[in-house]
């Protein structure tokens, strides 16, 4: 059974209608996928500060920068495999962090 409380409130940012939810039955799957991650509280402030958007996660979740000094900075000479493995690049990829 999904328990709902309506009302208006100035939350997250904005003044709005909100509905509050108790658990994730009545929700969107992707929502209810996010009070997996996250929890209900964080969901609702996601949804109420991003509701429809359109958001794309890139793939990567470092700037290649940081990358690239981690690499230099951890780089003992045979750890190549091991942070290519760590980061997801391949080892080819960041012997080029090292040349420049």
């Amino acid at each position: 059974m999904c328990i709902v409380k309506v009302f208006q409130q100035e939350r997250w940012g904005t003044n709005a209608l909100y509905i509050e939810m108790k658990n994730k039955d009545g929700l969107v799957e992707i929502y209810g996928q996010l009070v997996d991650l996250v929890g209900l509280e964080n969901t609702e402030k996601i949804y109420y500060t991003l509701r429809g958007q359109q958001i794309v996660f890139p793939m990567r979740l470092y700037k290649t920068e940081f990358i690239s000094k981690e690499v230099r900075r951890r780089y003992n000479g045979k750890n190549l495999k091991e942070l290519a493995n760590e980061y997801g690049y391949t080892e080819r990829y960041l012997r080029s962090f090292l040349k420049k």
